[in-house]
């Protein structure tokens, strides 16, 4: 893989639509086998691999904007939300604390499958950065399903909230960091360059109001969703937890 001459990124074009078909391959596979093996050593020892991998890869990211593009340090930080959902999203995996889950359930899910659909990013393959990019965020939606359906972990009914809320505090303290050190994580300061769903959403700050806005619909539309998916019989037939499917939610 490349890390030197990027090419033009397009967006729909093949090597995206490419990588997105590899990814869905991938989630097919995971997920079946967390569904045969649910709550099984086995299941542990791949999702303790599979967020292993997230975080050796989000380190190696890191260092190469920073040590071979010639990033500002500052800003090869995991703050933006997909970098911090790669984060606790290998943590979960590797050792499943329900409140940590029940962040990235809702940050992973409704913010890495965006990204991934609307990426902001200018390389392509067969540069290095595009597929720590699509992997890390493809692999964060997969890995809070796998989480979900293996683990038999399950948001409960006030985490949609929960999440909104943490999600509100955290944003507060990048703020501060941006302030401090001139930077944009969380896009707090500026949409992204490139172009993206926030481009809709009006000029800054109407933007970020918009953002709170679809947050606060589209968290609880992905609790109720979750709770429909885990009385399909194929995921449900596996959980040996209270309330039925692990990709179910308890009251």
């Amino acid at each position: 893989m490349d890390t030197e001459t990027p090419r033009e990124f397009v967006m729909f074009g093949t090597a995206h639509l490419g990588i997105l078909l590899f990814l869905v391959m991938c989630a097919v596979v995971l997920l079946t086998f967390a569904c045969r093996q649910a709550e099984t050593p086995r299941v542990y020892r791949m999702g303790g691999a599979l967020g292993l991998y997230l975080l050796v890869q989000e380190l190696a990211d890191r260092m190469v904007r920073w040590l071979w593009i010639g990033e500002p340090f500052r800003n090869v930080l995991p703050l933006h939300l997909c970098g911090m959902s790669v984060l606790l999203t290998g943590v979960v995996l590797l050792r499943p604390v329900q409140s940590l889950f029940e962040l990235v359930f809702y940050w992973g899910l409704v913010g890495a499958t965006l990204a991934v659909i609307t990426p902001d990013t200018p390389y392509a393959p067969p540069h290095f950065l595009f597929f720590t990019f699509f992997l890390s965020h493809g692999f964060v939606v997969i890995g809070v399903l796998y989480a979900a359906v293996g683990y038999g972990l399950q948001p409960r009914a006030r985490s949609p909230w929960f999440a909104l809320a943490m999600l509100n505090a955290y944003a507060v303290l990048v703020a501060v960091f941006n302030a401090l050190f001139g930077t944009n994580y969380l896009y707090l300061c500026a949409k992204p360059a490139g172009g993206t769903l926030m481009d809709a959403f009006g000029p800054w700050p109407v933007y970020l109001l918009v953002i709170e806005g679809i947050g606060a619909v589209t968290f609880p539309l992905v609790y109720l969703l979750s709770r429909a998916v885990g009385k399909i019989p194929w995921c449900a037939r596996t959980s040996t937890h209270k309330g039925g499917a692990g990709f179910s939610a308890e009251g």
